[in-house]
């Protein structure tokens, strides 16, 4: 039973998914306060569609992101993600987006735009 146990938990290690490191096209945060949307290409087994993601700026601070599973492997496991997020002039890269294990309980900070 031991070695059954061990084999089974040997694809979820091997296929942990690894952070996603985003970078902003032209090098630089939009100009103005708007909604950007991208999607990300996972392997085969490294993420299930319940799993919950973090998305951080280079200092560290999370942000808020929606995510959706938009195609799926074989297997059941997210094969494309898309993600969403409210883009405020100054919004530096690169961010980060990692998959986790267990839901972040930890509030991502809110941004505030207050005008040009």
């Amino acid at each position: 039973m031991r070695r059954l146990l061990s084999c089974l938990l040997l694809p979820l290690s091997v296929f942990a998914a690894e952070p996603v490191t985003l970078h902003w096209l032209g090098g630089t945060a939009p100009a103005a306060p708007v909604g950007v949307s991208w999607g990300v290409p996972w392997p085969k087994g490294a993420v299930q569609p319940d799993t919950p993601m973090r998305l951080t700026t280079a200092s560290g601070t999370r942000l808020d992101v929606q995510t959706w599973p938009v195609a799926y492997w074989p297997d059941g496991s997210v094969k494309w993600s898309g993600h969403a997020l409210a883009a405020i002039p100054g919004l530096a890269g690169p961010l980060t987006l990692t998959p986790l294990a267990t839901p972040d309980s930890a509030p991502a900070t809110v941004l505030t735009f207050t005008g040009y």
